[in-house]
């Protein structure tokens, strides 16, 4: 290998690359192969029509049904970055028809479908996915939740990763004792309180203190985006705990959180002692970057329930307040009582990088990788940090890593984009752009504003 060659690939400098492999065709037009190297190179550089016009060059010659296969899923990729996704299929189904389990393939078509609605086509591309590939699962529970079958999302939800979506699904699938139940679970044991759970919870105080409304309250996990809805049942109650609590849930929600602040106050002087209420409390706060009084509420609920959720919320605001000395130290307590708290392992791992002991961030997210490595989550972190060390080879593999992890999730690709951006290459930077775009064709940024 010459030493402009290893040059090229050690910089990820494509337009080098290319400049080399086109002098070698140029030099040996019988080394056809050289062909798809040219064109993948292109594809890199989001050149797509040349990426096409290389591979059809490769195709001319008698190669064998894997790299068949394997070139009509490039071209298949190189329609995707020309937002012609009906080729696009056209060709993943001429590289199926030589190998049905060609898992690329079948996972490029899978996301095609997913954006053009055809969920049934691409249940049966992902159904073919290997049982060891880790989106498998994940891409079906997306996929039944955008259908709205909630007995077949709740069946593929796994437990780990998805205890916050279960019971959403419960609650679309009427099982509203169970839904309820689950969403307790998740509060005693301090995981997390999203709003529509809170709202779900006192909208079903709210059922049980009126029953003649009881029909209404029976409301789909989309009602709860009806604020006006919500409102109304509300200020049916008396004034109580529930009525203010529910009142501010719903503030928060439309991210007025001075107004939720002053609600939650007057829930607590219903009942000063209201766990969940100090801790929805102390969140607010800190939306507001009010760390003082998140403190002092958090210290509050800490006294009444020394559980994981109050100890996160020290965690994010000793963050925040940069005492990552004190962060680390609440991580610690926190994974102590759960081992499987993967948000902290996050928070630990970045106060330890902002300590500059980066090597002890890193050991700390293989650890929790190591635990559970479904989720992508980590790999986005390690990638953050890498970034930051300026070690771009290890960027590039945590990033590229998460995306396989789960190639519905846009972010590695929006940080992917913003990175090359950043690096002045873009080639690379508008070819990720292409994929957040096929992910999800109503991105709302445009490539200058990332």
């Amino acid at each position: 290998m010459n030493e402009k060659l290893i040059t090229a690939l050690q910089n990820n400098d494509d337009e080098a690359l290319l400049e080399i492999e086109l002098e070698d065709l140029k030099n040996n037009p019988s080394d056809f192969e050289l062909n798809k190297l040219i064109a993948l190179t292109y594809s890199n550089m989001s050149e797509y029509e040349k990426c096409i016009e290389y591979i059809d060059r490769y195709l001319e010659h008698d190669v064998n049904i894997y790299d068949e296969a394997d070139s009509y899923y490039i071209k298949g990729q190189a329609y995707i970055g020309l937002n012609d996704f009906d080729s696009a299929i056209g060709f993943y189904d001429k590289a199926l028809e030589l190998l049905p389990n060609h898992e690329l393939c079948n996972l490029g078509k899978a996301m095609v479908c997913k954006s053009k609605k055809n969920f049934d086509e691409a249940l049966f591309c992902i159904d073919r996915l290997s049982d060891e590939n880790p989106a498998k699962n994940q891409l079906k529970v997306t996929l039944y939740s955008e259908m709205g079958n909630w007995e077949k999302c709740f069946e593929y939800i796994d437990s780990e990763n998805n205890l916050v979506f279960k019971p959403t699904t419960l609650f679309n699938m009427n099982q509203y004792e169970k839904s309820i139940e689950l969403i307790d679970n998740l509060i005693k044991n301090g995981d997390t309180t999203l709003e529509m759970m809170s709202a779900n919870i006192a909208l079903d105080n709210l059922g049980l203190q009126h029953p003649e409304i009881a029909d209404e309250i029976e409301l789909k996990i989309e009602d709860l985006e009806n604020h006006e809805k919500i409102n109304g049942l509300i200020e049916q109650l008396d004034d109580c705990w529930a009525k203010f609590y529910a009142r501010a849930i719903g503030q928060k929600d439309m991210i007025k959180y001075i107004e939720a602040i002053e609600n939650l106050k007057r829930a607590l002087e219903y009942d000063e002692h209201r766990y969940e209420t100090l801790i929805d409390l102390a969140d607010t706060y800190i939306l507001i970057d009010d760390y003082e009084n998140a403190r002092e509420i958090t210290e509050k609920a800490l006294e009444i329930n020394e559980s994981v959720r109050p100890l996160e919320l020290m965690c994010t605001i000793s963050f925040a307040t940069e005492e990552f000395v004190d962060c680390i130290s609440y991580s610690n307590r926190i994974l102590n009582m759960d081992k499987e708290n993967y948000d902290t392992y996050i928070t630990m791992a970045f106060a330890y990088h902002a300590l500059e002991e980066s090597d002890m961030a890193i050991e700390i997210l293989d650890e929790a990788i190591e635990s559970n490595s479904k989720s992508n989550r980590f790999y986005m972190a390690k990638g953050t940090i890498y970034e930051e060390m300026d070690d771009e080879k290890k960027y590039i593999e945590c990033i590229i890593k998460a995306y396989e992890i789960d190639p519905f999730d846009i972010m590695p690709m929006v940080s992917l984009t913003s990175h090359f951006k950043e690096k002045g290459n873009m080639g690379k930077a508008r070819r990720y752009y292409d994929e957040i775009l096929t992910l999800e064709p109503n991105f709302p940024k445009s490539f200058e504003e990332l």
